[in-house]
């Protein structure tokens, strides 16, 4: 059995059913909260860390932590794996997570970053992805959200799962330069994203879509096999520099990517292209997670 999980690789301590980390906590500014860890032993494929909400800087009240949860990625022991059992277990922890963070933070955008990892022998997100690729091939199509250096390919979960399954998960490749694709937002939609292979940076911002103005973006690197999580209405975007990078994203729920629903731009571009954009944004660093917002 293969799972993902969020899980802290430091001491915890616990806050009922969820956990916080001792460390680092008085380092987050009010509007930002460390979201809990889950531990589990054994074999995994895991994500390791904690989050940030995001949230207005001038509220004074520090919101009361949001669960990051186990969410398992089982794939059948029995027999080889399919495209559709990848496919399957890789919705099915997104529905989990969101599920959760939902339960614990209704009404609040969040945003985090983790690793995902292999601890038992045979234990590889590469694999699996391979698997998907390998059993049901996509091609990229180019341009993807407006940008020429940005295409992308989807599996969706209506055709592989069944008509009720309405998520999908996404094959986007960045060019090696790609710093073109805007802050934009999906007010209709979760994510949470894989970078199967390359390195680039993803940038996002505390403010809403209506309210973003270019001021105050995170820039932060993403490299193979750190995961981001963010619910809709998040202003972000993903650029690279001297390598491509390549994500698996799941979109919960999906819509077509030529759908102008699909994405949302605030009335004030920015690109990691403006040569007003600096990437040395300090980041708050907790063991293996960053705070973000």
């Amino acid at each position: 059995m293969r799972l993902i999980e969020f899980r802290g690789e430091r001491p915890l301590r616990e806050l009922g059913r969820f956990s916080l980390r001792e460390e680092g906590l008085a380092q987050h500014s009010v509007s930002s909260s460390v979201l809990g860890a889950c531990s589990h032993s054994g074999s995994t494929l895991e994500s390791a860390g904690s989050c940030s909400r995001i949230g207005s800087r001038e509220e004074t009240a520090v919101p009361r932590p949001v669960p990051l949860p186990t969410a398992p990625l089982t794939l059948p022991h029995c027999r080889p794996a399919t495209g559709r059992d990848v496919l399957s277990a890789l919705l099915a922890s997104a529905h989990t997570t969101f599920d959760e963070i939902r339960r614990g933070c209704p009404d609040r955008r969040v945003a985090a970053m983790g690793t995902v990892r292999g601890t038992g022998p045979g234990v590889s997100f590469a694999e699996l992805a391979g698997i998907l690729e390998r059993d049901h091939p996509v091609e990229l199509r180019y341009p993807f959200e407006g940008s020429e250096h940005v295409g992308g390919a989807a599996w969706l979960g209506s055709e592989l799962l069944g008509k009720t399954e309405t998520a999908g998960v996404a094959k986007l490749h960045w060019k090696a330069g790609a710093n073109d694709l805007p802050m934009h937002t999906h007010e209709t939609s979760d994510r949470l994203i894989v970078v199967l292979e390359g390195r680039g940076f993803f940038h996002c911002s505390d403010k809403t879509v209506e309210r973003f103005d270019g001021s105050d973006v995170r820039t932060v690197a993403a490299r193979e096999r750190d995961v981001f999580v963010f619910t809709r209405g998040v202003v972000h975007t993903f650029s690279t520099a001297d390598s491509g990078m390549t994500l698996l994203s799941c979109h919960l729920p999906y819509l077509p990517l030529d759908d102008p629903a699909q994405y949302r731009l605030p009335a004030c571009r920015w690109t990691a292209g403006d040569p007003k954009t600096s990437l040395d944004e300090p980041l708050v660093t907790l063991g293996r997670w960053s705070s973000l917002t």
